[in-house]
């Protein structure tokens, strides 16, 4: 609030690099959030009508119920919401749960759990597409998770984990239909050329990802310089 009050000479000193400057411009949509009026647009229970923003994606994720909140689609609800509503500039949301299947319930419970959030995530961009173009437009979009299964079915009939991972990215600044990098016959990473994403001499690491993805969002990646990342130019448009 001192800084909000007025320039003084101890704020001008630590506005170097524009932090006092995005603190104050910050203020008012701080003030917004922490005033409660945004509840408004995740209040799917209320018995008066709700916004018709909030009833246009209750519709469009197929919210009909506070149940329907625990669901993948519920998460991608919450996401929607807090985008296209000036809450949040970044959301992390878990698309499926319940995973971790190391035993015979790997071929019934796997797949319809992963459909589930490919589906809810597909909500997601075509909601976004659909309704807010303009939000679509600056929004980047990353689903991984923080280790992938083996290939072989282990002597409990399930999969165990694997190093070997995968990425989906969309968005502001991603080229899309494009598959970049592989693995081999026994499921180890290839190396890749990170401008044509053929084969070449990098292996694809999270920092490599994490600064391809600041590179597509227009910010600065050099906090990650101590990992070395390798921006994936062959990903961005």
């Amino acid at each position: 609030r001192a800084y909000a009050g007025g320039w003084d000479c101890a704020g001008i000193k630590l506005d170097g690099g524009r932090a006092v400057s995005a603190f104050r411009e910050a203020m008012p949509d701080a003030q917004h959030l922490t005033s409660g009026e945004l509840a408004q647009y995740f209040d799917y229970l209320s018995q008066s009508a709700p916004l018709e923003a909030t009833t246009q994606a209750l519709e469009h994720f197929g919210i009909k119920n506070s149940n329907d909140m625990a669901t993948e689609r519920g998460q991608a609800f919450l996401a929607a919401q807090a985008l296209t509503q000036n809450i949040s500039q970044c959301v992390s949301i878990q698309l499926a749960s319940g995973i971790d299947h190391h035993d015979d319930d790997w071929a019934t419970d796997h797949a319809p759990a992963m459909f589930r959030g490919f589906d809810a995530l597909d909500k997601l961009i075509t909601y976004l597409k659909i309704y807010f173009p303009t939000v679509w437009g600056r929004t980047i979009v990353m689903a991984t998770s923080e280790f992938a299964r083996t290939p072989e079915i282990n002597s409990r009939d399930g999969r165990d984990h694997h190093l070997s991972n995968a990425c989906i990215l969309a968005g502001a600044g991603i080229k899309g239909a494009t598959i970049f990098g592989s693995t081999d016959d026994t499921y180890t990473r290839t190396t890749v050329n990170p401008v044509t994403g053929e084969p070449g001499d990098t292996v694809i690491r999270p920092p490599d990802i994490h600064a391809t993805v600041f590179e597509a969002a227009g910010l600065p990646w050099d906090h990650l310089s101590n990992q070395n990342p390798v921006v994936l130019e062959g990903i961005l448009t």
